[in-house]
């Protein structure tokens, strides 16, 4: 750490606002990758920050604008997540799009 802060130091103003932003960025993606979300199929992971948000099936629709039937066969592994929802929910729960474009099983109708 005393390293880091004496490198800190020795930079202009401009280059510190810098430095601290690739700083943030990779301890953001240390925390990311260390995640219990991380390892949570897409589905499990949207239950899991829809519960942790407070938020409904119907709120949520409502934002992805879908019928909330569409969101029902989501959360039931009946339908996959479209890119422009997978966008929208990586918006909504400000996490990477890669955590809800990863492959899951669908149900079989």
């Amino acid at each position: 750490m005393e390293k880091l802060t004496a490198e800190y130091d020795q930079f202009p103003s401009a280059e510190k606002l810098d430095w601290m932003d690739t700083l943030v960025l990779l301890i953001e993606k240390c925390d990311e990758d260390r995640s219990p979300l991380a390892e949570m199929d897409p589905i499990t992971l949207l239950k899991t920050l829809m519960r942790e948000n407070g938020i409904n099936q119907q709120q949520l629709a409502a934002y992805l604008d879908i019928s909330k039937g569409h969101l029902s066969d989501i959360l039931n592994y009946k339908k996959g997540l479209s890119k422009s929802i997978i966008r929208k929910l990586s918006d909504r729960f400000k996490v990477d799009q890669k955590m809800f474009n990863r492959g899951y099983g669908l149900l079989a109708k």
